[in-house]
């Protein structure tokens, strides 16, 4: 079985329709993604920054309930010394 030039040329054409189309969707599949990606990374950045602040506050609550801890402890030491 011989195919014509036209055929030939027709065979091509179609080939390289489909070939760039499949390109095209391609790239644009690839910048929504780079796109995702992006807005995920700065969403793990502020999220890291998030929890860097909150750990720091933690820290302060517990110093400071462990003061208030000690200071209670203290003044019932003192209270049963009087009593």
């Amino acid at each position: 079985m011989t195919f014509t030039k036209i055929e030939l040329l027709g065979v091509g054409g179609a080939l390289i329709t489909v070939i760039s189309t499949l390109w095209i969707l391609l790239r644009a599949y690839l910048e929504r993604e780079s796109q995702r990606l992006e807005k995920y990374e700065e969403l793990n950045e502020r999220n890291q920054i998030q929890i860097v602040e909150l750990t720091g506050e933690h820290r302060e609550l517990k110093g400071r309930i462990d003061g208030i801890e000690a200071l209670s402890e203290s003044v019932l030491k003192e209270i049963r010394k009087i009593g």
